[in-house]
């Protein structure tokens, strides 16, 4: 070979990787000599130039495609050719082509899955194979009897990389398995460390496991070094987790090291800067899969404290996600777990649960909730559980308009926050006093809350804290007539939570600057309109006070100059239009003041009252009248009752 130009083909090199320096003095003896070599491995030769092929590329998940958009993607396209020479009647339609997409998801793009799955189609249409995709290693068998052994099963296929791996490596691999979406060093120093294991290099483990093409790196949160491994070869390492007798204990493991990453952002989440808050969400957000894995372990488990230490750790992540439905069910399963648990620990998470209650509208259980939460506080003298849940029930007691009971809570929340020194959570029991005088009617009082307020967030710069104050003295203005300052602080706010990617509160200011726009109706219908379908995402209702005396007035008006047709128009543009553009809208001017124009006929009736009850007259339920003039059902009912 020495004196010739040649390609020499080498094929499947991992399995005799210990004959690379034979490789290399080859290609050193032969100058003009070139090697195309395959491996599963690489193969760390001074000369090599790695080209790391990645599994097929997949269709977009985000939005549905048309057949011959999907065909375009390379996995679709492995997919329809192995399944049309199985089963030659096979095509890619309309009806179809969706499972197929989930298929291929489902398996990752990897080459082999893909032909294994679609040689399936000769005997299971798309639907009826995609359920079975449960157990992929199990269904993806039989491939053709003249490929290697190898290469007829999926389950075989990995093994044989899995064979080929040291026994510090396969330990390490098969303990991954318990990450779900993905990991950092960190956490594989913690959980795949037994504390009978000293010693052992992981992240050369690690590393070793990416250069064999078992585990994928990523950059992570923060621009960090993250890994993550390919779900169709997680269920193979997660069978040789059980055949080791190890899942119980890497699964603990998993539990406790999230169960701590959690209460480490805690406080952070709950009255730290902007960047502070910024850092951590990026982090949890990433390991959003491994805290729900380690919330399923603890609660399947029994492991009470560790399930009720995670549900109060993760108030603030849920809350900023807007994630109330899952928060709180989360939280109703830790705490109705029994075992002996220090009641702190429980009245944190009791919290979370009646704060969730509260936020879906179910005032019934978050009052129950804080007050059980209250007196376990009181009786082991918990003074910040007792002011926490002195908060919660002066929400719940606000947002039903009970002022003078939840007056009394958020003065003796303020007393117990000033005691231990919580300026941030002081500020929130500011925030309480500020609304209940609003309720009342005391602007006095109220600004002077507000101000304080405004003032204690200006210095500790918690993002979500600033915009919650700027928006109480927005509402105050508003009340006064200051449209002008309103739509400063509105705007200001809608700002500082678009720039945070709080989802949740953006609905609540695209509906406050909404109200304010009284020069610009179209304006005015698509805000609320795009502000309808975020409550519907979180399952938020209207607050009574709020529909009351805000919302359904500025539906009214809005629809009254418009018109029928043009209102409709403009609603159902807000509900289409990407939220980008809405928050642009909302923030592009100060809105115009609203002119004080009474909407009352001669007899006394609103227009609204008016649609109301012709359409009652023709038969239609509340619901089907709420959804004709978008507005609840409730208030339906009070002007039916008009």
């Amino acid at each position: 070979l020495a004196p010739r130009r040649i390609l020499l083909v080498l094929d499947n090199l991992e399995q005799v990787i210990e004959a690379m320096p034979e490789v290399a003095a080859l290609l050193t003896a032969c100058p003009a000599l070139k090697i195309l070599a395959t491996s599963r491995e690489v193969l760390r030769l001074a000369a090599e130039y790695v080209f790391p092929v990645e599994p097929l590329t997949l269709p977009n998940p985000a939005h549905a495609q048309p057949p011959a958009e999907l065909a375009a993607t390379e996995a679709v396209a492995l997919f329809v050719q192995r399944a049309q020479a199985a089963n030659p009647s096979f095509s890619l339609t309309g009806a179809n082509g969706p499972t197929v997409a989930a298929i291929v998801h489902r398996l990752d793009g990897l080459p082999l899955a893909v032909e294994l799955a679609a040689a399936r189609t000769r005997q299971l249409p798309p639907a009826a194979l995609l359920g079975q995709l449960g157990a992929r290693l199990r269904i993806l068998a039989g491939g053709p009897r003249d490929a290697p052994a190898r290469q007829r099963t999926l389950r075989d296929a990995i093994a044989w990389s899995y064979d080929l791996l040291s026994p510090e490596e396969q330990a390490i691999f098969r303990r991954l398995t318990v990450f779900a979406g993905g990991f950092d060093l960190e956490a594989v120093e913690v959980v795949c460390r037994p504390r009978e294991e000293a010693g052992g290099d992981f992240l050369a483990g690690v590393a070793s496991l990416v250069d064999k093409s078992l585990v994928r790196p990523e950059e992570g949160a923060n621009g960090e070094p993250r890994y993550r491994m390919l779900e169709t070869i997680r269920e193979y390492a997660l069978e040789r987790l059980a055949a080791h007798g190890e899942t119980e204990a890497t699964g603990r493991r998993h539990a406790e090291f999230f169960c701590a990453l959690a209460e480490r952002t805690e406080r952070p989440l709950s009255v730290g800067n902007q960047d502070l808050v910024a850092r951590w969400m990026a982090r949890l957000n990433v390991d959003h899969g491994n805290l729900r894995a380690a919330l399923a372990w603890a609660i399947d488990r029994r492991a009470t404290e560790t399930a009720l230490r995670l549900v109060g750790a993760l108030v603030s992540f849920w809350f900023y996600r807007g994630e109330f439905p899952e928060g709180r069910a989360w939280a109703e399963r830790a705490i109705a777990m029994d075992g002996n648990v220090p009641p702190p620990i429980r009245v944190n998470a009791m919290a979370t649960a009646c704060q969730h209650a509260r936020l879906q509208g179910d005032f019934a259980r978050a009052l129950a909730l804080g007050e059980e939460g209250l007196a376990l506080a009181r009786s082991c003298d918990d003074q910040f559980g007792v002011g926490n849940m002195l908060l919660h029930l002066g929400d719940v007691a606000e947002n039903q308009r009970h002022y003078g009971r939840a007056r009394a809570y958020f003065t003796e929340a303020l007393a117990v926050f000033q005691a231990l020194d919580e300026p941030a959570w002081a500020a929130s029991a500011l925030e309480g006093l500020a609304k209940c005088a609003m309720g009342r009617g005391d602007y006095v009082e109220a600004e002077t809350c507000a101000q304080q307020r405004l003032a204690l967030q200006r210095v500790l710069e918690n993002p979500w804290d600033l915009a919650e104050a700027l928006m109480i003295v927005g509402e105050l203005a508003r009340l006064r007539g200051d449209a002008d300052r309103a739509a400063r602080s509105f705007q200001e706010s809608l700002a500082i939570h678009w720039r945070e990617g709080h989802r949740y509160s953006i609905m609540w200011r695209l509906e406050h600057i909404a109200v304010l726009t009284g020069q610009a109706p179209e304006r005015s219908g698509r805000l609320l309109g795009a502000a309808e379908v975020l409550r519907d995402e979180f399952g938020m209702p209207l607050e009574p006070a709020w529909e009351e005396e805000a919302h359904d007035p500025a539906v009214e008006r809005v629809h009254t100059e418009l018109g029928e047709v043009a209102f409709a128009a403009a609603w159902a543009a807000g509900r289409t239009l990407p939220l980008d553009a809405v928050v642009a809208e909302a923030l592009a001017e100060p809105p115009a003041p609203i002119a004080a124009v009474s909407t009352r006929a001669a007899h006394g009736l609103t227009l609204r009252e008016m649609e109301v009850l012709r359409l009652l007259a023709e038969g239609r339920s509340d619901r089907e009248i709420g959804a004709a003039l978008f507005v609840s059902h409730r208030t339906v009912m009070r002007h039916g009752l008009a």
